[in-house]
């Protein structure tokens, strides 16, 4: 941007959480370079590639302060990936190296810039479907901010359902949103659809729906943060029971819940206004499974007078060795 406007721009991507404060700013003419964590344009702002200096120490392998002592099979069984939300890192282990737990996380937490907790996923557990989480160093809470899009989120992964993976999904949606569009996320969690849909378009109403009594406080607190008020409502409900007082009244309905979303495909299609509208669904599924399934679908909507057709599949990240989680469009008519 402009060299006048750097300054301001900078300390709003502080605020963000977008600047890549590991990296120096870049004078070019009357220009600067700023660094981002993503690509992800801001500010009505070019993004471009560049080689921006680090600043500080080099980047440091987590795996490289492990203790000398670990077999070549141990080396070999060590994670590669996993999540960061806020300030929380969120890793699972292999039973095969639980021994070396707290040196793994001593490790995680010294090499990851912004971590202050390193969890344990102990998997996914309850109707709800929560993490079960293990603070193995750092801070003893998982209570933390999480931003992406422009939007914060508070967030508990311990308690709410949340993944940073789908930001890019969300960001998505967002621009398929048109002006006045009334929107109903029925698994809403702490509400990241409806804050980044309300931050990128212009819908006339989102309702954000949750069984998670947790997940809404939290999204109830994520909406006056934001300050979205006048646009998102918030509810813990029962997505069944909430649509049976609700039908007809939305342009778009999302369902993200992965492991069981096709079990709501009744209220999601009935809180769609009669007319039509899009159907954002979400499941988990081997690939050659996929077509069977959304035949399946298909044939569900027809016995309840509504047709489907699929408009667009994206894999929104891997889930198993075997499957994907995979986010469908739907137009409803």
């Amino acid at each position: 941007m402009p060299r006048a406007q750097g300054e301001a721009i900078r300390r709003a991507l502080i605020d963000e959480g977008a600047l890549d404060v590991t990296r120096k700013v870049r004078l070019v003419g009357d220009h600067l370079l700023l660094p981002l964590i993503d690509t992800q344009a801001r500010h009505g702002h070019e993004v471009v590639m560049a080689d921006l200096q680090k600043i500080g120490p080099k980047h440091v392998d987590y795996r490289d302060l492990l203790p000398a002592d670990l077999s070549d099979a141990e080396r070999e069984a060590l994670p590669t990936s996993f999540d960061v939300i806020g300030h929380v890192l969120i890793i699972k282990i292999p039973a095969a190296l639980q021994a070396r737990e707290a040196a793994i996380a001593a490790a995680l937490l010294e090499a990851t810039p912004r971590v202050e907790t390193v969890a344990h996923d102990d998997g996914v557990q309850g109707e709800l479907r929560t993490r079960a989480l293990r603070i193995l160093a750092g801070e003893p809470t998982t209570l933390t901010t999480h931003t992406e899009y422009g939007v914060r989120i508070l967030v508990d992964p311990a308690t709410c359902y949340f993944s940073p993976r789908l930001a890019t999904e969300r960001y998505r949606v967002a621009k398929l949103v048109a002006d006045g569009e009334i929107i109903v996320d029925l698994m809403a969690g702490v509400a990241p659809f409806a804050l980044v849909i309300a931050r990128h378009a212009k819908p006339a109403h989102i309702d954000a729906v949750d069984l998670n009594a947790a997940a809404i406080a939290l999204a109830h607190r994520n909406v006056a943060i934001n300050k979205m008020a006048d646009i998102i409502h918030c509810e813990a409900a029962d997505a069944r029971v909430w649509v049976a007082a609700h039908e007809g009244m939305a342009d778009r309905v999302i369902t993200n819940l992965p492991h069981s979303a096709h079990a709501f495909l009744e209220a999601a299609l009935s809180v769609l206004k009669p007319t039509g509208g899009v159907w954002h669904y979400h499941g988990i599924h081997a690939p050659e499974d996929l077509g069977r399934h959304l035949a399946e679908l298909a044939e569900r909507a027809a016995r309840i007078g509504r047709t489907i057709e699929v408009k667009g599949t994206r894999i929104v990240r891997a889930f198993s060795p075997r499957e994907n989680h995979y986010a469908v469009d739907f137009d409803v008519r």
